[in-house]
């Protein structure tokens, strides 16, 4: 699965987006991650739903082509950025 990962400069937030071809089956509305702050650890707090962050937030310079980055356990690697 691709993602399309959507960084805001303005409030330093996170949005992911899946990619996926016209009637594959999958949701029509792709929404892997909605936007917000996306910090490097998380841990499961007493209460459902509730994340508590372990490290430092993401910033702009963590996002390099050909590094990984950690979202919610899994393992994404960067591999096309635009020019900005």
């Amino acid at each position: 699965i691709y993602f399309v990962i959507h960084y805001f400069l303005a409030d330093n937030t996170v949005e992911i987006n899946e990619a996926h071809c016209r009637n594959s089956g999958r949701d029509n509305y792709p929404m892997f991650a909605k936007r917000s702050k996306l910090f490097k650890r998380n841990k499961v707090n007493a209460y459902p739903g509730m994340l508590c962050s372990d490290g430092g937030q993401y910033m702009p310079e963590d996002f390099l082509v050909g590094a990984s980055i950690n979202v919610f356990g899994r393992k994404v690697v960067l591999y096309d950025c635009d020019d900005f």
